[in-house]
Formats: structure tokens, C-alpha cells, sequence
């Protein structure tokens, strides 16, 4: 019997919780049009998309990150943290291939919700 299958939409929303727990991320972006989404059922998860082809599943994950951090280590740490919670998504299946893109910066005083 094979793995019960997982929701596109599903998988994005622990991906977006995930790098939503990233410390410096203070958004997800969903680009400029709002395009950059995972859409299914009636949801649109921002920030987060999902592509199936065949195992593992590779997902691309855009940011908004506080001004100070290296880029390359919020990056990493957003990818540390969805895989380690998709892992307990997606079992039986090997771990998704995460692309991560600090897509926008917001630097001190400029408003940002932390």
C-alpha cells in the first residue's frame, strides 16, 4: 500500500509556518502581483510554492527578512525549519528539495511587525 497522498496546499501552509518561525523572516512575498503562491481548494498560501513532479517534491519559498543577518544564513534556517517539519508531513517519502529566496528587506525603523 503507498503513502497517502498530501495536499499541495497542505504542504505549503507547514512550509509558510515554518519559515514564518525563522528568526530575521518577517514575512512571506508573495511578489509584486501577488503571484507567488501554492492555490488549491479554495486556498491560496502566499510566499510558498509547491512543485510536483515526481519524489521528492521541490518547493520554492520567498521571504521578507530583517536587515542585518547574513542573507545566506536566514536562507539556510528557513530551509532547516521546512524541512525538518515537512519531514513529519511527508512520511515515507524522501525530503523535499526547498529553493529559498530572501525576496525583500525591511531595515530598522521602517515599520516592520516584530
Amino acid at each position: 500500500m503507498g503513502a497517502a497522498e498530501v495536499s499541495p496546499v497542505a504542504v505549503a501552509r507547514v512550509a509558510a509556518a515554518a519559515a514564518m518561525r525563522t528568526p530575521d523572516v518577517v514575512d512571506l512575498h508573495s511578489g509584486v502581483a501577488g503571484e507567488f503562491a501554492t492555490y488549491g481548494g479554495g486556498e491560496r498560501v502566499a510566499g510558498v510554492r509547491l512543485r510536483r513532479r515526481d519524489p521528492p517534491a521541490r518547493l520554492e519559498v520567498r521571504v521578507t527578512a530583517r536587515y542585518g543577518r547574513p542573507l545566506d544564513e536566514v536562507a539556510a534556517d528557513v530551509r532547516d525549519n521546512v524541512l525538518l517539519d515537512l519531514s513529519g508531513t511527508l512520511p515515507g517519502q524522501p525530503p523535499a528539495t526547498v529553493d529559498v529566496r530572501v525576496a525583500d528587506l525591511v531595515f530598522p525603523g521602517s515599520g516592520d511587525r516584530s
